[in-house]
Formats: C-alpha cells, structure tokens, sequence
C-alpha cells in the first residue's frame, strides 16, 4: 500500500546529519493537537538499527572512478576509496561487546549529486557541496506494525514483505524490505553516507597525510560518519589525559593540519566504544546478532554503568545539554561520556531540522544519563554544553533544546557524594567510584553550582600568541572594589579561575607550564608588579582545555574568600591577578611545535563588542608585565559561602 503525504510525513523524520558520545536523537510523535500549524508535537528517542536489519547492508555508489581531485589530476581510484571505508567499517563491527554490524553488499548506480530517502544505505562521493561529509538518517518517528506491501518511501514499490524474518531485497530491485512487524521510534530506515570530492583532496596512504587542511585522510572521516551511522552523537571530550592530546574518533574538531590527530581518528577510542557497545550490547540475547558467539564479549562482563540525574542549581530543574564524563581516577583518562536530559519539541511537517521549544522549561523532560564504564575507580564530571569547544545544536535535539532555554550556564564541577548542592565548600573535589563490570550504581545526582562570574572581556574573537617564547607569562587583574561588588556585600567564596585557552596542533595537550590566582597592582607607567613568588594558589603544570575555559578550582574555597576579603578591606591586597604560564621548554609538543594560546577579546576586523579594559598583562621575562591591548579571556567565579 502507498501511504499518503501525511501518514509518510508522520511516519519520518530526519536525525541530524552533523549535529551527529552519547546517542543521537529522533523525534518520537506524541498523539494530539499542535498548536502551530504545519508542526508536530514529539519527544525524543535514540536512532538505531533495527536487530532484524543487522547485518546492516550497504550500497557504495560507483559512479565516480577515479575520485575527483580538486587540486589537480585525479588519482584515488573507486576501490583503493571503498578499502579505506570498508576499515573503517571494521573498526565498528571489530567491538568485542557490540553486536553492530555493517556490511558494503554491493554498488549502487545512483547519479543524484546528493542521495536520498529510497530506503537504500548509500555511501557515496556525490556530495558536490556542503561540508567535508555527513551522515544523515531518516528515522521512524512512531512506534508502528508494518505489515507487507507498506511503501514507506512513497516511491510506488513495497518496502515490507511478509514471509522473512531479516532486511532482505525480497524482489531483486535494489532496495531492501523489512520483515512484517513492530518498529520502535527511532529505527533508522535510511543511513547514507556523504563525502565530498570537490572540496576535499581524500587520502588512503597513511604516508600521504600532510599538514594541508583540505587533503584529509578517507578513513579517519569515514570512522567518523559511520560513526553516526550506528547512532552515536558527537563527542564533547577533546583532550583524553594529561599525557595524550589526542581526541576520540567521534570528536566533531578533527584537524586536517596535523598529521598525528588526523590519523589518530583512524582508531576507536574507549569514549567511541562504550556507547557502541551500549546501543548493541552482547550477550542480550538468545540467538541472533545480540547472541555470544565467538570473539564476543557479554555487554555486563565488559562494563557497568553510572547513573543518575543533573539538576539546575539555581532553576531548580531537570538539564538537558550537560556534558557528563566518567575519568579514570588513577591515570585522569577520559574513558566515557554521554550527555543527561531528555526533551519534547515541536518539529515540522515534512520534517525538517528546525525546533521549537514548549513554553518556559516544559521542554526539558529530565536530567538522566548513564554512562557504560569497564572496571575502575572513576570520578563523575559535569560541564555545559555552551558555545565552547562547540554549541549545544551540534550534537543532539536535547542538547540543542537546552542550548535554546538557556539552561546551560553552570560551571564544570564534580559529584561529590552528600556534598552536592548549589552552593558547595569544596567545588574541586570528586568523591570516587568503584565500579565492576555488571554493577549499576544509581543516584549519582549532580547540582550544578551557583556563581558569579568576574569576566573583564565580550566576545570571544580570536586567538593569539602560537609563538611565545617559552616560560612567558598572560595575566589578567581584577580590582579589589570590582571583587567587592561583585560578592555584592556578602561574604563570598572563591569558586575557581577559567583560563580559555587552545592549542594549534590538536594531538597535543594544552599543558601550561602553571596557572595561579595571586596578587599585585598596576604602576602608573602600565606594567604591573605581580607576586609569583607567593601566590593564593597555584597548579603546575597546568592541563588547560581545547578552545573552551579550563577551571582552576581551589581546595579551600571558603578560606582563600575570606582570606580575599579581609586582605581587601585592610588594604593588604590591591588587586587580583589571574596568571597563566607558557611551559618552560621549547621546543613545544605538537607536529608545527605551537606554543598553547589564548582566547582574545580585542579590536579585530575593525570593531569590538566591548572596550579594551585595559587589565591584560603579557611579560616575556618574569620581571616585567606590561599592559596588551586585548582583553585576554580570564575570568574568576565567586559562589555563596555554605
């Protein structure tokens, strides 16, 4: 049966192509009136292939041969492209606790320059604009019984077929049809994948990657797009550990300039996997794909899971959009990530990426999350899903729903047992968790703190300083009336300092020599005389963060305010300087040997958001820190005393 324009519009819907870890979502439709016209409205659900399309088949569009080469002469043939995806693939299918599995079962003779829904997986190099490549699903947007002769894609040829149990082309014409039965919202019915021979030189040859961003090696994207072909959503976690820069495969911020982070996505990190291997879990099952077989590993021998819910410490509610990440206590690996909240939208008829939110915070339906972690000691993270690294819109609709409330405001922080709350006198401090594969600890809840920011700076505009000297110093002052006004009067606790910060060459950490909060006064001449020699606190090294505030949280919170507050009031302290430090030895980590740099607020492109306040220092030698001309994007959080 042919279903009409309506049916097929309430049947689809389109999972996001790049705002493609967690999971990424789908709308789910909810029965009832929509106010707005054209729009309906839905809650969200995880997308993934159905268990009865698993193996999961695939068509590579062999149209183009050789590829085409936007620098020049054509050299990548059809063959040598479909062997750098097909390893991609297998790094997907190669997950001892995933039952996922994706297999290229044939070519496909498609010359639209982008694809379309025809119920057909496709990878394809006919995708002549847009971005580098994409993956985009179209989903079922209702729990639904599909009996035979549904066409599902309006093309006028059945896309159910009674008598099969598994996705089959039951009538050799190229599309696949699905046994009879019950579907879930969010069963993907339609996966491609898109890459771009235009505007991107593609690589197989792992000697081949260089530092030209627009020649890009094929499989590490691949890894990346079949990533969200199975479900998986962007990864906020850009920075593994203190000793390894690198990035998991699921990362949007790839860099085509470094060869080792380039390369590096090739491989699956433990933040890839996990959430693999919780969307398909082995051993589940009695037969089929989630049955053991050999090789497999069951799902709870592997892992056990965190769980729990974020809650707004000032709105008092549900967030949708933080950024929850389990951290290997021993080591400071991060090695899982997921994002908390569930939300309902209104979405539009025929679907489309645009949302709109219900009235005031209705939207947000809770702040769960779980996060599938193998045996260890782990300390639970929270951070918002802001503009930094990357907005909330790039990675899921729950995200993206919390990123339009305005809910995603909250400073990073730890779970820390019965200390959670709003106002905390230890903010730094994680209490850890000791978990065996199998095991579900519950009730780790989060209260996102209640802050005050002191941010000398507007917009953040550009970055600066990749050629440092080594051991040269950025400083920032806050005057001491300005930290008295800010606290409004109150006593005050000192929260922590945020240093926003970058480095050029991604497979680097962003390690800083130290980061210190400590005192000084500005001259009459434009320097300043900061004390480095007795700061309030300090760290080093430092381990900052990619393109986003990296916190320094004190220990003693509540003490280091008071101390503040008095040394102000009797005159001791003049100002407060926030102090970052270039490492010490040169030359610096990383393919292009980069200094870390700086976020700056500043005069560019002919205008500015905000004054230069005139509160940055830059010194090069340790004994003189003279006045910049930027606004350098330190800033210092002050919260309640509990």
């Amino acid at each position: 049966m042919r279903p009409s324009p309506h049916l097929l519009a309430a049947l689809l819907a389109a999972a996001p192509p790049l705002y493609a870890a967690g999971r990424l979502d789908a709308p789910k439709a909810i029965p009832g009136p929509s106010p707005f016209p054209g729009y309906h409205l839905a809650e969200s659900v995880p997308i993934f292939h159905d268990v009865r399309c698993i193996p999961a088949p695939y068509f590579l569009n062999d149209t183009l041969d050789p590829l085409p080469n936007p620098f020049g002469t054509p050299f990548l043939s059809l063959a040598d492209a479909a062997g750098a995806v097909q390893a991609a693939i297998d790094s997907w299918n190669d997950i001892p606790s995933s039952f996922i599995d994706l297999q290229v079962v044939g070519t496909y003779g498609n010359l639209e320059l982008f694809s379309t829904f025809d119920t057909v997986n496709e990878i394809t190099f006919r995708a002549f604009g847009g971005g580098i490549a994409t993956s985009p699903s179209v989903t079922l947007a209702a729990d639904m019984t599909l009996v035979a002769g549904t066409d599902i894609d309006g093309d006028g040829d059945s896309d159910v077929a009674a008598g099969i149990e598994t996705c089959a082309d039951v009538d050799g014409d190229g599309d696949v049809e699905r046994p009879e039965g019950f579907y879930e919202a969010g069963t993907i019915l339609d996966n491609d994948v898109w890459f771009n021979p235009i505007l991107i030189r593609w690589t197989v040859d792992p000697a081949a990657a260089d530092d030209i961003t627009r020649s890009i090696d094929l499989e590490s994207v691949a890894a990346h797009e079949l990533g969200h072909s199975v479900g998986i959503a962007h990864s906020l976690v850009n920075v593994l550990a203190p000793d390894d820069g690198s990035s998991p495969t699921m990362n949007p911020r790839a860099d085509p300039g470094d060869p080792p982070s380039e390369l590096g996505r090739r491989s699956l990190e433990a933040v890839d996997v996990a959430f693999a291997a919780l969307a398909y879990p082995e051993g589940t099952a009695a037969s089929g794909p989630g049955a053991l077989q050999e090789g497999d590993v069951a799902f709870d021998d592997a892992y056990g899971l965190i769980s729990g819910e974020i809650r707004h410490g000032v709105l008092d509610h549900p967030v949708a959009g933080a950024s929850v990440t389990a951290v290997d206590r021993l080591t400071g690996r991060v090695v899982a990530a997921t994002y908390s909240g569930s939300s309902a939208r209104f979405y539009s008829d025929p679907p489309g990426f645009d949302v709109i939110p219900l009235p005031g915070l209705e939207s947000i339906l809770d702040g769960r999350y779980e996060l599938p972690v193998p045996d260890g000691l782990y300390e639970v993270r929270i951070e918002a899903m802001d503009d930094f690294p990357v907005p909330g819109f790039f990675v899921s609709y729950s995200t993206w729903i919390g990123y339009l409330l305005g809910i995603l405001d909250f400073p990073e922080e730890a779970w820390d047992l019965d200390r959670e709350g709003p106002v905390e006198a230890t903010p730094g401090h994680a209490t850890p968790l000791r978990i065996h594969p199998g095991e579900l600890a519950t009730g780790i809840d989060l209260v996102t703190d209640r802050v005050t920011a002191i941010e000398n700076f507007g917009s953040f505009d550009t970055l600066l300083f990749e050629d440092a000297p080594p051991g040269s110093y950025y400083a920032v002052r806050i005057p001491g009336a300005q930290v008295l006004a800010a606290a409004g009067g109150e006593p005050f606790a000192v929260y922590s300092a945020e240093f926003f910060t970058y480095v050029l060459d991604n497979s680097a950490p962003p390690l800083f020599a130290e980061a210190m909060l400590t005192t000084g006064r500005a001259l009459p001449d434009g320097t300043a005389e900061i004390d480095l020699d007795e700061p309030l606190a300090r760290v080093s090294p430092f381990l900052a963060q990619e393109l986003d505030f990296a916190p320094l949280h004190f220990p003693n919170a509540v003490g280091l305010g008071a101390a503040i507050e008095n040394g102000i009031a009797a005159g001791g302290i003049d100002s407060l300087f926030l102090v970052l430090r270039v490492p010490t030895e040169a030359p610096f980590p990383g393919f292009h040997g980069f200094a870390p740099v700086i976020g700056i607020d500043g005069p560019v492109f002919g205008g500015n958001d905000v004054p230069v306040f005139g509160l940055s220092y830059r010194s090069l030698d340790r004994e003189t820190f003279v006045q910049d001309g930027w606004n350098y994007m330190f800033r210092l959080l002050l919260s309640e005393r509990p």
